[in-house]
């Protein structure tokens, strides 16, 4: 039902969270807006937000702060 809801595929990239085995937030990357995603471990997270038309998408066994500088360090 979610997936049939999305109005527009074609500007839309649904992305799966496992409920309580993940969390995800939205967060800032080169002033646009990302998604964060971190499992309850705390062992491994990513990031991925688009730009330019292009999808973008850093992670690996990185906390947030990590994760995120990284993407932001990206040119």
């Amino acid at each position: 039902a979610q997936i049939r809801a999305i109005s527009d595929p074609s500007t839309t990239l649904p992305v799966p969270i496992p409920v309580g085995q993940a969390a995800a937030k939205t967060v800032s990357v080169h002033g646009t807006s990302g998604l964060f995603v971190g499992d309850s471990t705390g062992l491994g997270s990513g990031v991925l937000w688009q730009q330019n038309g292009l999808v973008y998408v850093v992670g690996g066994t990185l906390t947030e702060s990590e994760v995120l500088a990284v993407a932001n360090s990206l040119k």
